[in-house]
């Protein structure tokens, strides 16, 4: 059967709450799922282990992890994926310069995880409405 729990730690700073769970019965290892400051931080965890374990999956406990990290912007995965071709020409490096530098002051500080299509139509749009030609349009 699996279960979580929450062990108090004393510390030289004080309390730690740590929570502890198994994904089966008492034959399965104890796994580690956080150690808190204080009790409700702690039962928090708790909860999302035990909703985890309910739903039949095992807890991503990274996932926690990666969803406090900020989104990437338009503008940092831009200049990741310019940095990335090494193997264009200088011509082709200006043309995509060229492209990026319509794109990014519109969409450029907008989150990843967060644009959304209706934002690239608007812009396209914009780039239709300012008289640039289709092949343009297409290459940006």
């Amino acid at each position: 059967m699996a279960s979580s729990w929450i062990r108090r730690r004393k510390t030289k700073s004080g309390q730690r709450f740590h929570v502890k769970y198994r994904l089966g019965g008492r034959a399965f290892p104890e796994l580690h799922g956080g150690a808190f400051h204080t009790q409700r931080e702690a039962r928090e965890r708790k909860r999302f282990i035990d909703g985890e374990i309910a739903a039949g999956r095992a807890p991503d406990l990274d996932a926690i992890a990666r969803a406090a990290e900020p989104a990437q912007t338009l503008a940092q995965a831009a200049e990741i994926w310019r940095a990335s071709r090494l193997d264009v020409s200088d011509s082709t490096r200006v043309s995509h310069g060229v492209s990026l530098g319509r794109l990014l002051p519109h969409l450029g500080e907008r989150p990843l995880d967060e644009l959304t299509p209706s934002e690239v139509a608007e812009w396209v749009a914009s780039l239709h409405a300012d008289g640039y030609a289709r092949s343009t349009i297409a290459k940006s």
